[in-house]
């Protein structure tokens, strides 16, 4: 296991993307977001994604400047085309707007397609909680990456479809941010690596079978995702694949085989609070509300009860101290990655 610290980290990360001529103030952002991401222990959406993106940008199939088209701008609502545009970008501007527009008129929306891969979800959450705001971000493949299988079923069908919610405390904001599949795929290529097996009910082989091999998701045939909740996921999916791909008029999952890269839809919303009530007021009762949930007694075996984006903060404040850890086979793919482009790479632990 590599042992790396963030600032070197994210130093590597930006040489990467600009040594493939990636704008600097686009690879800057997605360079944040990225090891952010590592930050909060969310190594799934972190920088073992680097090799793959490089090889996007590479081949024509991620940008490498803003090419956000505008279709429609009418009031609270906005919809964007980034034909390809690197998704922590877009998604992060995205996230600026529906901000700017909920300023305007109580509530906010964009909703794009033709993205790069945004990232971890919950970083636009706490964006929006941050500037005072409830926010709300989803996101779909477009109909690429039919990995997870619809409740009932045997083959996949779904991308993992997560959501994530932002509410401001008035201190840490309560950050809910989940795969409507029973694990982020990330996740399970992370678990691949590290040599671990998973939990039962998380995963099918390619013949509809349960298996607790990771490397069974891939194939090929590729195997298949359950999702979260049983019922409860599938329904949450489709409702990510309606805000995502449907409404902007992006894709979604169907029998063909005309999407070929990794990209992304996704829909943001902003709520400003302030036009139902104080903020200050909000922040306080929401506060109250963690506190209340923080003081039940917890169950055997948990050391204490905790709200959503209290573990990720208390990670983060880690991984500062300490660094951040990286499986050898993601670190040796990076590594690979910037051999090949002639970058020097940091001293790891």
């Amino acid at each position: 296991m590599a042992i790396i610290h963030a600032e070197h980290l994210k130093s590597l990360v930006v040489k990467l993307f600009e040594t493939v001529d990636v704008d600097p103030v686009i690879a800057r952002r997605a360079a944040d977001h990225l090891v952010e991401a590592n930050l909060a222990g969310v190594d799934s959406h972190g920088v073992m994604r680097m090799p793959d993106y490089i090889e996007q940008i590479l081949v024509g199939g991620l940008a490498r400047t803003d090419k956000i088209e505008v279709l429609r701008d009418f009031a609270a609502v906005a919809l964007w085309d980034g034909h390809l545009t690197i998704g922590q970008y877009m998604a992060w501007l995205a996230t600026e707007k529906a901000i700017e527009k909920a300023a305007a008129f109580g509530i906010g929306m964009v909703s794009a397609r033709h993205s790069g891969h945004i990232g971890r979800l919950g970083e636009y959450a706490a964006q929006m909680a941050n500037a005072g705001y409830i926010g709300y971000v989803t996101a779909n493949l477009q109909g690429f990456g039919q990995r997870v299988a619809p409740f009932g079923g045997k083959y996949a069908r779904l991308g993992t479809n997560p959501h994530a919610w932002g509410v401001p405390t008035g201190g840490v904001p309560m950050v809910i941010d989940m795969s409507t599949s029973v694990s982020a795929e990330g996740r399970i290529r992370v678990k691949m690596r590290r040599g671990e097996t998973l939990p039962q009910n998380w995963l099918l082989d390619n013949q509809g079978n349960p298996t607790t091999n990771p490397a069974d998701l891939y194939g090929p045939p590729h195997g298949a995702l359950l999702t979260t909740g049983g019922h409860k996921g599938y329904g949450l999916s489709l409702v990510a694949e309606a805000l995502a791909g449907l409404l902007n008029g992006g894709g979604y999952p169907r029998n063909t085989k005309d999407v070929l890269s990794l990209e992304n839809g996704f829909a943001v919303i902003a709520i400003h609070i302030d036009a139902f009530g104080p903020l200050d007021e909000f922040q306080t009762k929401a506060a109250e509300l963690m506190n209340y949930m923080k003081a039940t007694p917890p169950a055997d075996g948990v050391a204490e009860v905790m709200y959503p984006n209290e573990p990720e903060t208390r990670e983060r404040a880690r991984r500062l101290a300490n660094g951040i850890p990286i499986e050898d086979e993601s670190w040796n793919l990076i590594v690979a990655t910037a051999n090949k482009l002639n970058i020097p790479v940091p001293e790891v632990q």
